[in-house]
Order: structure tokens, then sequence, then C-alpha cells
């Protein structure tokens, strides 16, 4: 994966692992990877919930250009998992 951390399959805060027990109705989803994270576990916390696009926090670093590091949208990792199941490598 270019992003080791997403796992955009996983429907549980990110940023806890899930230890939050965060309501689906507090979470926020990442529109880069769509990882989602509790809004009150991000820091500084989300009060109010996004009305437009949002990045997490890795995808925030990551697209602003620093490195040159290839980022996937979520859609593309998806695909880039299931070429590499069938053995399908480039």
């Amino acid at each position: 994966w270019a992003n080791p951390n997403a796992r955009p399959w996983e429907h549980s805060c990110r940023q806890c692992d899930g230890k939050c027990g965060t309501r689906d109705d507090k979470m926020v989803l990442c529109d880069h990877c769509d990882a989602m994270y509790g809004m009150s576990c991000l820091k500084p916390p989300l009060k109010v919930l996004p009305s437009g696009v949002w990045h997490c926090p890795d995808c925030v670093t990551n697209l602003s250009g620093d490195g040159g590091m290839q980022m996937l949208s979520a859609v593309a990792e998806q695909a880039a998992k299931k070429r590499a199941e069938l053995g399908d490598i480039p």
C-alpha cells in the first residue's frame, strides 16, 4: 500500500482503533482514504461535522506535497489489494 495505515474496509475510529466506541453519527470520514475518525478523538476535537471536504491528519500531511509520496484514493487502494490477492502484482 502507498499508505500502510490505510484500511478503508474497517468501520471504526482510526485514531484509537475503535476503543472509543464512538457512535456513527459522531464519526467523520476522510474524503481521500475513507478512514473513519471519532470527532472527539481528533486533536483538536471537532465540535461540528465538517460541511465540505475533510481530510484526516495522515492525508493532510501527505497531500501537502512535501516529499512527493504517492497517495492513492481508497478505490485505487481496494483495486490494488484485489490485484494482489489475485496474484496480479505489477
